[in-house]
């Protein structure tokens, strides 16, 4: 899940789903032994000293942690055990520190905020993957041409055989509105639920860095122009001789 941060409580997880994790807290009665990544986490728990994971280098880590968190009972080797508890949550502060630092060093090499494409490349990436979707949604097109030619017929068939005096010029002009109304409708039908539909999407792209929001608009504001401007030339090449605007 990338832009999210996931807060989860787990006891003896498989090694499998532990290794996730990318950050982890171990906590030994009550008290935080260890805070850091899971990477290298092993090794730190040997170097710390602990018996169990000098000799356990094939038990899973979910299991050995639990053996090397168990308290011992009173005396020096509790003592002890507070020690290597003390080097582990140091060890853990230190690749905390050298992981931000790493992060640090990788975001002012990219710089800050600054997507990985160039603006117009980011544009025609996104264009190209709109008019591949588009045309694998063949059904929305063919409706649209469909209400395209329907619209245009029965509009041209109210306002046909008008006289040609005054009366039958305004209502011409009227009929030529109806056809730019009933497209502009369409047309908005088609466009409304866009951006909800791909909200989902653009929110994780957006997070993530794919792209700049302006790109996204653009792209669409392109593809969606040029795809708008052909079913009105449908209309009008149907509706024009019908209505009779070419007498």
């Amino acid at each position: 899940m990338h832009g999210r941060t996931v807060v989860a409580t787990i006891h003896q997880p498989s090694e499998a789903v532990f290794e996730r994790f990318g950050k982890v807290i171990l906590l030994e009665s009550g008290r935080i032994a260890y805070y850091g990544p899971v990477a290298g986490l092993r090794d730190l728990v040997r170097s710390a000293g602990f018996l169990a994971a000098i000799r356990g280098d094939r038990v899973p880590l979910p299991e050995l942690l639990l053996d090397v968190l168990e308290a011992p009972p009173e005396g020096g080797a509790l003592e002890k055990h507070r020690e290597q508890v003390e080097h582990l949550r140091s060890g853990g502060d230190e690749l905390l520190r050298a992981r931000s630092e790493a992060q640090s060093a990788y975001q002012s090499a990219i710089g800050p905020g600054e997507p990985r494409l160039r603006f117009f490349r980011q544009v025609g990436v996104i264009l190209c993957r709109d008019a591949l979707n588009l045309r694998r949604n063949k059904t929305l097109t063919a409706v649209r041409l469909l209400q395209t030619v329907l619209s245009a017929l029965l509009i041209g068939w109210i306002f046909n055989q008008l006289p040609s005096n005054m009366a039958g010029i305004q209502s011409r002009v009227f009929g030529a509105f109806m056809l730019s109304f009933a497209q502009f409708l369409f047309a908005s039908m088609g466009v409304v639920n866009t951006f909800p539909a791909e909200r989902a999407v653009f929110l994780r792209e957006t997070q993530d860095r794919w792209y700049h929001p302006a790109a996204f608009y653009l792209a669409k504001v392109l593809l969606d122009t040029c795809v708008q401007c052909i079913f009105p030339c449908f209309s009008t090449a149907i509706g024009y001789p019908l209505i009779g605007l070419n007498s």
